[in-house]
């Protein structure tokens, strides 16, 4: 296959509808084993992002010659079978366990459950999309309360909002308590 040949069929592929992603998948580890080094070529030319092309990749490595039927796969949904992927493979024997937890969890708790955390239920998920600077003051501020650097994000957020929200209260209330010094 060329190269043309397989920006076209990735991009018609990727463009079709987003819950099948197995046709795709399978064509990316076609191109990986004909031709690996026209695999990074292929996906950015076509436009799919390279991280998503290698879980993709992932995930039919180690799912596609399991027992388990293609549309169960495709109802967990590619991202939750890219979190169990890891553990499938190192534990095939318990590709069942794993394929039931990724069903009955949200991404959250998955991700949790396979690092062997605890799930609360009396969390709650925020998500916010933040213009550059506003992100920077909030990053600045969690890192000032006890939030560290982990990989491209921060770990301990959680608790240093709220500490960070503790302080706002706090000074509200006319009694400020000094800053928490940053963890180490």
């Amino acid at each position: 296959m060329d190269l043309n040949t397989a920006v076209s069929s990735l991009r018609e592929l990727d463009q079709a509808d987003t819950s099948d992603f197995w046709p795709l998948a399978k064509r990316l580890v076609d191109i990986k084993s004909e031709n690996p080094k026209m695999l990074r070529k292929a996906v950015d030319a076509a436009g799919i992002k390279p991280r998503r092309a290698f879980m993709l990749i992932r995930i039919h490595e180690v799912f596609s010659d399991s027992h388990f039927k293609e549309y169960d796969l495709l109802s967990i949904g590619w991202a939750k079978l890219y979190s169990i992927s890891k553990a499938v493979s190192e534990s095939p024997n318990n590709a069942d366990y794993f394929l039931k937890l990724a069903r009955d969890c949200t991404s959250r708790e998955l991700t949790l459950k396979l690092n062997g955390l605890e799930v609360s239920s009396k969390t709650h998920s925020v998500l916010l999309a933040l213009p550059d600077a506003t992100y920077d003051k909030l990053r600045s501020a969690l890192l000032r309360y006890g939030a560290v650097p982990a990989g491209r994000g921060l770990a301990q957020k959680e608790e240093a909002l709220e500490a960070l929200l503790d302080r706002l209260e706090a000074i509200d209330a006319g009694t400020p308590r000094p800053a928490p010094v940053r963890a180490k």
